[in-house]
């Protein structure tokens, strides 16, 4: 029974932060490349695509194709955390996804990659947190609350705290950090 359920919540959270991913690279499913020519939902870039794949890239357009390349991507990224004795947490999937496996297991990767890996972490507990189990009941859904603290300008000494129904999606995207708090 408890290895079902560490499975169920390894899974629940690889949904999360596959879909803060998602949410970050390319939340509409538009199909223009990016920058530096990635496509699809999670904006692979070419190289990434065919470390888990031989299908060609152009199939990073189909979502459902997408989706499964990204959750070989996410447990590729888990092994090496993993092997490095790195915690896998959201944070940590979002700092190799974004900057490298290596850079993040050995503290090298640059605030752009870190800043990502905190709003990967941020829409991950969001969408976790608003996710509840199966087996509990609408009315328990609806009376239950997600506090969401978030930092105040520097003037103010306390966090701003927001309740929210944990049934209500509650994404948010900030280059400042702040912490979900889930009851």
């Amino acid at each position: 029974m408890l290895a079902v359920t560490t499975t169920a919540a390894h899974a629940s959270v690889r949904w999360a932060t596959l879909e803060a991913i998602h949410q970050l690279e390319n939340p509409r499913d538009l199909p223009n490349p990016g920058p530096f020519g990635e496509l699809g939902a999670y904006q692979f870039r070419a190289e990434t695509w065919h470390m888990h794949t031989a299908m060609p890239f152009a199939r990073a357009l189909d979502r459902s194709t997408s989706d499964e390349v990204a959750v070989r991507h996410y447990e590729w990224i888990k092994a090496g955390l993993e092997r490095a004795g790195v915690p896998v947490t959201p944070y940590a999937v979002g700092l190799a996804w974004n900057g490298g496996l290596d850079a993040a297991i050995n503290g090298r990767s640059p605030r752009i990659a870190r800043d990502y890996a905190q709003r990967v972490a941020n829409l991950a507990a969001s969408l976790h947190g608003a996710a509840p189990a199966a087996a509990t009941p609408p009315a328990a859904i609806a009376t239950t609350t997600t506090p969401l603290i978030v930092p105040t300008p520097s003037f103010e000494s306390e966090p701003f705290v927001v309740t929210l129904p944990r049934s209500v999606p509650t994404p948010v995207i900030t280059s400042k950090p702040f912490v979900v708090a889930l009851r």
